[in-house]
């Protein structure tokens, strides 16, 4: 018991460090030589979102996807041809991650699968479009670590960074953005449900660094992730 209440204990002083990492981080960078940028050290210039590191550009996030596709629940297996899991808006977390056994196993044409390119490959994000719940915030996010042999429900969509953005990254960009409640402006109440309107959040104007600097964001963020998980 007094190990399990340390390790709890452990678990939320590393939580705690990752917020606010992701806030100087996402916010602010790191430079070449590891150091968190600021106005007294590094050069900051004027932007439609206000002061930022004179390096980075703004764009349209909707920008930084080559592809944005929704997902296909499928239908009630019948028989034991073309079954794949689904992952459902169940099956991922608050805090990013996705729980593969909570996947519902559903029947879905190959064709639609392969040809429609939802089949989930690894660093596809997935970003909630429908909450089941008016007490729940819709819009969570999630990231494809590994390769998925099936896709997710139609209450998700499924996006494909360019190459020229680090996946992980912007992974880390929209988890900040739902944790921090950035995305509440998005959320369309009605009865029973929520819906999040994805199209006007991809539409925002957002910061973003260089591909070298979003790689060294992405590490230092997914380094404590791989320490809380290891705890």
């Amino acid at each position: 018991d007094n190990a399990i209440e340390k390790t709890t204990e452990i678990i939320e002083k590393y939580k705690r460090i990752k917020q606010g990492l992701m806030q100087d981080l996402l916010t602010r960078g790191i430079d070449e030589n590891g150091n968190i940028r600021n106005e007294k050290t590094h050069r900051f210039k004027d932007s439609p979102l206000g002061r930022i590191p004179e390096e980075w550009e703004v764009v349209r996030l909707g920008e930084v996807f080559k592809e944005n596709l929704p997902g296909e629940w499928g239908n009630d297996p019948i028989s034991d041809k073309e079954i794949y899991p689904i992952i459902s808006t169940i099956a991922i977390s608050y805090d990013g991650k996705i729980n593969s056994s909570k996947a519902v196993m559903r029947q879905i044409n190959k064709n639609k699968l392969k040809l429609g390119k939802i089949l989930l490959r690894k660093f596809d994000i997935l970003l909630e479009k429908s909450g089941g719940s008016t007490d729940m915030p819709a819009g969570k996010v999630a990231l494809v670590k590994e390769s998925f042999g099936g896709t997710c429900s139609n209450f998700i969509q499924i996006l494909r960074v360019k190459e020229e953005y680090d996946p992980l990254f912007i992974f880390y960009k929209l988890l900040y953005d739902f944790i921090n409640k950035e995305t509440e402006k998005y959320q369309q109440r009605t009865t029973g449900i929520i819906n999040f309107k994805i199209n006007e959040y991809l539409a925002e104007e957002v910061p973003l660094s260089s591909l070298p600097e979003q790689h060294r964001i992405a590490e230092i963020l997914e380094a404590i992730d791989n320490t809380i998980e290891k705890e």
